[in-house]
């Protein structure tokens, strides 16, 4: 078979790797002085091999929805270069008396050329149904993220530009 003309790249993506985090949120009514659209950001924390941090905003992260409680996770350090990142992330209120988490779908978060390194819910819960749940329970509640991430790799042509390979 010839190969005259043609163009050919390949990706190469490992298997995924995942884990979780647990945040924990103690002085909940303290976090609702914070504006509309403004975030308390956790601590760095590592999983799947990348550095990540999760942005609470108590009262919305976008003027439509300031009665709603937001998650944004981000992917704030990257630990490997030449990488495109892909990952799943799942976020679950738990309750403190064992019955079944609050879980939200799974959004995902792309970091590479080009890609935004974020995702989240600007509606995750609304307050006044927080409020109401067993979640929150003593001004403290507990939010745990499970993220699943695949890694591609990346290397540049003699063009410059950059392929999957």
């Amino acid at each position: 078979m010839s190969w005259d003309g043609i163009s050919a790249s390949s990706i190469s993506i490992t298997p995924p790797t995942s884990g979780c985090h647990i945040l924990k949120i103690d002085g909940y009514s303290q976090t609702k002085l914070l504006r509309g659209c403004t975030a308390a950001t956790s601590c760095e924390f590592e999983v799947a091999g990348q550095i990540w941090c999760i942005k609470y905003y108590p009262n919305g992260s976008i003027p439509q929805a300031p009665d709603h409680i937001s998650f944004l996770i981000k992917l704030a350090r990257r630990l490997a270069t030449n990488t495109i990142i892909r990952a799943k992330i799942r976020l679950s209120l738990l309750p403190s008396n064992g019955g079944a988490p609050y879980c939200r779908g799974y959004v995902t978060v792309l970091d590479g050329p080009g890609a935004v390194n974020a995702g989240g819910f600007s509606r995750f819960i609304s307050r006044e149904a927080f409020e109401k749940s067993e979640y929150l329970v003593d001004d403290c509640f507990v939010l745990r993220c499970d993220i699943e991430v695949e890694k591609a790799s990346l290397s540049k042509t003699d063009s410059g530009i950059g392929v999957l390979v």
